[in-house]
């Protein structure tokens, strides 16, 4: 006979939805955001959205000479690469927060057979 603890499956039924909604948030607060970086003198501004499509680009009219498009081309990719760096910074902090709630809802499993998150014991050998 086992010593184990019973397996609550209607626990674990409500930590997986838990951690399905939890992740369903993160999704939406990622699709809202939006970061901004500029070519670091702020004559070239882009703006990208939590999908990493450029949302605006502003730049700066001192900056347009005809006779040199290299100029504002470099300026523009500065300033979105920027732009879409912070962009991902914003998702990890998101990500960050969904995993340290989804470890929270697994450390709840403790009473589980498996021991709580990430252990998982070797298989009873019977006699």
């Amino acid at each position: 006979m086992s010593t184990t603890p019973e397996f609550d499956v209607k626990a674990l039924a409500a930590q997986t939805r838990q951690m399905q909604e939890s992740m369903a948030r993160a999704r939406e607060r990622i699709e809202q955001l939006q970061a901004t970086g500029n070519d670091g003198t702020g004559m070239v501004t882009a703006t990208v959205g939590g999908d990493g499509r450029v949302l605006s680009l502003r730049i700066d009219p001192s900056v347009i000479d005809p006779t040199r498009p290299d100029v504002v081309e470099d300026l523009v990719v500065a300033a979105t690469n920027t732009a879409i760096d912070a962009l991902r910074d914003l998702h990890a902090e998101s990500i960050g927060a969904v995993t340290e709630q989804i470890g929270g809802l697994l450390d709840g499993l403790d009473g589980s057979p498996f021991g709580g998150a990430g252990h998982v014991p070797p298989p009873e050998q019977h006699r």
